[in-house]
Formats: structure tokens, sequence, C-alpha cells
């Protein structure tokens, strides 16, 4: 029923955060994208001081979401030459939003953008970043949610698992349960939690294991190459 709708509403609030400098287009074409709501934050992060073209940008921005019954962006600013002090600002800030956060680092300074990228990682593994082009319509890079929730908490026994995997592509589940000593059930359940990570790809039911790139990402700089003899 309508009380029902309405709990879901409230566990699907998201968060928005943004870098800024003198364009705020890419801004507005992510907020239409992930079909930004009314009561979802929007945080937008600057450098100071503020000059005049960052100003005009955020003061489109806000006209946009007042047009488009959105939340007031809030703008927030960070002193780039106190990164320690920025980055607690920053951590207060983020700590206090809903999650999950979708997060957009294409505006202003590359340094404002690392600086967010790193308040980010140690408040929270509960966003998506991209990089998109600032003035253009494409996304240059995109890391998902359960990506980063990989990167941090990934247990060592399924990172010894995707090693097995990476270097023998193709291995089977019961291959593994032999070579790591663990029962068939409990390499499967392992499986099960890499695959929804989007670290491993199965072919059918106890079919053939693959990385997907992402799951090469985290065990290959480890492994080292065979040099031959």
């Amino acid at each position: 029923g309508k009380n029902k709708l309405m709990i879901n509403y409230i566990l699907f609030v998201r968060a928005f955060i943004f870098t800024l400098g003198f364009h705020e287009d890419f801004i507005l074409r992510k907020l239409r994208k992930r079909g930004a709501l009314p009561d979802e934050p929007i945080v937008v992060f600057t450098a100071e001081p503020i000059n005049s073209g960052v100003y005009n940008a955020y003061s489109s921005l806000r006209a946009y979401c007042a047009h488009m019954g959105l939340s007031e962006p809030r703008l927030v600013t960070l002193n780039l030459r106190d990164i320690a002090s920025s980055l607690i600002k920053a951590r207060h800030v983020i700590n206090n939003l809903p999650k999950p956060i979708i997060v957009d680092i294409a505006g202003g300074f590359r340094s404002l953008g690392i600086l967010v990228f790193i308040a980010l990682l140690v408040s929270t593994d509960d966003f998506e970043l991209d990089v998109s082009i600032e003035t253009g319509g494409e996304e240059a890079l995109h890391i998902p949610r359960k990506i980063i929730k990989a990167l941090r908490k990934i247990s060592p026994e399924k990172t010894k698992i995707l090693r097995e995997i990476y270097r023998s592509p193709g291995i089977r589940i019961e291959d593994l349960s032999r070579r790591m000593e663990r029962s068939i059930k409990t390499i499967r359940n392992h499986i099960s939690e890499l695959k929804a990570m989007g670290l491993v790809t199965v072919r059918g039911r106890g079919g053939p294991l693959q990385l997907t790139n992402w799951g090469k990402v985290l065990v290959s700089e480890n492994i080292p190459e065979d040099k031959g003899e």
C-alpha cells in the first residue's frame, strides 16, 4: 500500500557529491541521468576562495535545482593549502550524508578531486565514483559501488581464491576445493559472493571460473610473472 511505497522511498534516498570549477553542465547531466529525487542531498565541494566563475556555475546549479524541485545544493569550500583540516571538514560532511553516495569529481582543480576522493575512502565504502568530461557528455571513468566495497573489504581467503583463479583460468570449484583444502560448500559460498562483487564469472552451475578485469586488478600485481627457463 501507500505506507510500503513510502518506506521504500525513504530507504532509497541517496546523496550526491560533486566537485565544482567553472562548469556545472556535468552536474546537471548527472542529476538528470541518475533521476535525482527532491529529498536527496546534493553537496558541492570547491576550492577557496571562491571566484566569480565558480560562483556563477554554482548559481546556475541552484537555479536548476530550484526549477526541478530538487534539494538546494550545499556549497562546501576546502582550503587546498591545508589538506589535513580540509580532509577533516570533508569527512564530517560525508559522514552525515545518507548512503549510498553518487560521486563525480570532474569539476575544479585536480587536487580538489583527489582530496574529496581520499575523504570518501577514509569515511565510507558505500559510494560509486565517476570522473566525467567536464564540458562534454561522456564519463571518462566509472567505478561501481560493489567494486569499491570489494577493494576495501575483501578477506584474505577470498583473495587467495582470486589468486588461484588468476593462475589457473577456467578452474572449477571442485579443483579449488582440493587446492585450498576447503569444503566444496565453503568454496561455492565464496564464489557466490565474489560473483556478487563483480570479481568472478562462472559459466553455468559448477562451470569454469574466470576473473573479471576488476578481479585481476586485485591480484595481478601480487603474483610474479612466469619468466620461463
